[in-house]
């Protein structure tokens, strides 16, 4: 936890004033139990010297309340300030993590630590300054006081002060290891709510409504009894430590009942009681914020491990490359495997794209086609060769300007709770609504958003909920498209449309990007086949490049492919009689029906 302390670097003059602040309030308060003691030696006849005493005692008073009510504003401003800056922190640090870096700590837990696990340290942090922080000031002073005025009493003080902190440390020590496990399991529930929530169609769908109550509720179950583990250990600790109280007022009673010989004796062991009774007090205050600092320790782990996590992808230091556009993409010698996989997702692959090309990727399921298109934005870094932009190696291009010139459409479409104007403009937040409707008519968007009563400001809802896939995807589609970059990566962003609208959307995307690289990720034949350059996955491996009539003329893996989708009559047509001579469409007819193919 101290380790996090750093961030509170900001806020450092406003500590001060709340430590001294303290320290003042609890000086007061021990001073007030001095003067008490001072006024019952006088005795009632002095009334002069017990009206000074009184004035005094009130002054004090005025004045400590004062110190406390400043401090305890300016610890829980200081407390809730660390807070937002640690947030902050754990944000701005996770937007500099790849996709693999995610996947090693997970949604969900990301999720708690950066609301439930900041707010634990929020508390702590406030409670140290509040209660915690007044227990050794008080310990100091009220020893100072004692020792001056009795120290055989205080010896026995001391020593009752040192077994009671003993027994609660010991205490605390046991509980330390459950608060790891609680954090754990409050994980393992988000994750489970979470994961209810979001999938409650499939849920429905497949009548698993009691399987994900029954796994809930062990989840929840889990958590409780670790809780009331906990709590059994806190329920044991407060009658011990009130029990060591009244031993320690006992043992200064009787002592100084055996060896008082005077007025001023007895006077002297009322105050022993008064400074005792305030530091146990305190003391005890503060173990309840020492039995919670284990989970906030355990907290702070859990956030250093995501604020000390070495980024897989760094950031390169070249930033202005891209004066003129981009004219040349190279994947060259580019093998990449994930964290978690022992074997390589995409094995040696080469090629190349220059402006105004289209290249598409295809490939069957679980070929690499997508981590192809993540590559690019460096969303993964590979793992052996280089991915150039006009010859230069985009590790060493700075974050920012490498994906200010892209524009990215992912597998799954995703749009922000706001309008949709204000997803438009997401990429390119000086867009005028001339960009956005010329954007959207590009996308196919235009006459579904014209039709809803706000139009472009109509509300959506967060992830799009309230939208169509086929609409998310046009939408995010044109939300590239506003931003007007040098390349432009579809990952598979053509799947919830329908073939129309596809023909359509490519059709127009053709005319408007001239100039720019496009990256086309796709399962149809027909979303790809007017490509420049097609390149052909199988297994992570490129087995094919070249057009859409070379690699039906030549391509094995991509004739499956094109004769899973499409019929004969379809595929061939034109192609027969304009494109292919008879020899290849013997080849062709061939491997249709006997499974073969002539190279």
């Amino acid at each position: 936890m101290v380790k996090l302390f750093k961030y509170l670097k900001p806020y450092i003059g406003t500590l001060i004033i709340t430590v001294l602040l303290t320290i003042f309030y609890s000086f007061g308060i021990m001073y007030l139990a001095k003067l008490m003691a001072k006024m019952i030696e006088i005795g009632p006849d002095n009334k002069q010297e017990i009206i000074k005493i009184t004035v005094r005692m009130l002054l004090i008073a005025i004045a400590s309340g004062v110190a406390m009510i400043i401090s305890t504003y300016t610890s829980a401003y200081v407390g809730t300030r660390f807070s937002q800056n640690l947030r902050y922190q754990i944000i701005k640090k996770k937007q500099d993590y790849s996709l693999s870096d995610m996947e090693k700590i997970g949604t969900a837990s990301l999720m708690t630590r950066t609301t439930n696990d900041v707010s634990i340290i929020q508390l702590n942090f406030i409670m140290i300054l509040q209660m915690l922080l007044k227990a050794p000031v008080m310990i100091v002073i009220g020893l100072i006081l004692a020792f001056n005025t009795n120290a055989k009493i205080a010896t026995i003080m001391t020593i009752s002060l040192l077994v009671f902190i003993i027994v609660a440390v010991s205490i605390g020590r046991k509980v330390l290891p459950m608060f790891d496990v609680i954090q754990v399991q409050y994980d393992d529930m988000t994750h489970s709510f979470r994961e209810v929530i979001t999938g409650v169609r499939v849920i429905r769908a497949f009548r698993k409504e009691k399987h994900e109550e029954k796994k809930i509720n062990n989840s929840a179950s889990s958590f409780a009894l670790t809780g009331i583990r906990i709590n059994k250990k806190f329920a044991l600790l407060i009658p011990l430590l009130i029990l060591m109280i009244n031993l320690g007022i006992l043992s200064i009673i009787s002592y100084g009942g055996f060896t008082a010989k005077s007025l001023s004796d007895l006077t002297n062991m009322t105050a022993m009681i008064e400074y005792l009774t305030i530091i146990m007090f305190n003391i005890l205050m503060a173990m309840f914020v020492i039995l919670e600092i284990p989970r906030a320790q355990t907290s702070a782990k859990r956030i250093n491990k995501v604020l000390d996590l070495k980024v897989s992808v760094s950031n390169g230091k070249i930033s202005e490359i891209f004066n003129t556009n981009i004219r040349e993409l190279e994947f060259k010698n580019v093998s990449y495997t994930y964290h978690d996989s022992s074997s390589d997702t995409l094995k040696n692959l080469n090629f190349k794209v220059h402006s105004g090309e289209t290249i598409a990727i295809v490939g069957s399921t679980g070929s690499g086609k997508s981590t192809v298109s993540k590559l690019i934005p460096r969303f993964f870094d590979v793992t052996f060769g280089q991915i150039l932009l006009n010859g230069i190696d985009i590790s060493t291009i700075n974050q920012t300007i490498l994906r200010d010139n892209i524009g990215y459409i992912p597998q799954k479409a995703f749009l922000f709770r706001g309008t949709i104007a204000s997803n438009l403009k997401f990429g390119n937040k000086d867009a005028s609504y001339d960009d956005l409707v010329k954007a959207s008519k590009i996308a196919q968007a235009h006459d579904f958003i014209i039709n809803k009563d706000d139009g472009y400001d109509s509300y959506v809802a967060q992830g799009g909920t309230n939208l169509s896939g086929g609409q998310k995807q046009r939408l995010c589609i044109a939300r590239a498209l506003v931003k007007r970059p040098y390349i432009y990566v579809f990952d598979d962003s053509f799947s919830a449309l329908d073939f129309k609208t596809d023909s359509a959307l490519r059709k127009q995307l053709k005319e408007n990007i001239k100039d720019a690289i496009t990256v086309i990720i796709a399962q149809r034949i027909t979303t790809i086949m007017d490509a420049d350059k097609i390149v052909v996955l199988e297994d992570g491996k490129m087995v094919g490049l070249g057009t859409h009539h070379e690699l039906i003329k030549s391509n094995k893996a991509y004739l499956d492919i094109a004769l899973s989708q499409m019929t004969e009559k379809e595929l061939f047509g034109d192609l027969l009689w304009k494109k292919l001579l008879w020899k290849d469409f013997l080849v062709i007819y061939l491997h249709k029906r006997k499974n073969l193919l002539l190279f």
